[in-house]
């Protein structure tokens, strides 16, 4: 499996208002996709050149990228790969993090916010 090296930059689109200030939520995965399974794998991007017309992460509402190193990911026993996308070719995804169920959702969110105070960087979306 190909690997992203340790000193690449992370990026998890801000999808929300309010991962602006609860950073933390952008590191749960969603309890139900729209198949009506809970997802596995959070989605990032290894680049982050976006613009209001261009979101790499693929987004429709989108208000900027919260940054993290994949070796402080990595570190905290997680790991991150490449998933590149038909469309997407710097997609990735943070690999075995806890699932987000009623069983789990104190460890899930324990380990979101670990990870959100990793964050080296919060990077507004341009106007």
């Amino acid at each position: 499996m190909e690997k992203i090296p340790p000193e690449s930059n992370i990026y998890r689109a801000i999808k929300s208002k309010r991962w602006k200030e609860q950073k933390h939520l952008a590191f749960l995965l969603r309890r139900e996709m729209s198949d009506g399974t809970p997802e596995k794998e959070l989605s990032v991007i290894t680049t982050a050149k976006c613009t209001k017309e261009i979101c790499f992460a693929g987004q429709n509402t989108c208000f900027g990228e919260l940054l993290i190193i994949a070796e402080q990911i990595r570190e905290l026993g997680f790991d991150v790969v490449p998933r590149p996308l038909e469309n997407n070719s710097y997609h990735a995804t943070i690999i075995n993090l806890p699932l987000y169920t009623e069983e789990t959702i104190e460890s899930a969110e324990r380990t979101a916010r670990i990870l959100a105070r990793h964050i080296v960087a919060v990077q507004e979306r341009p106007k």
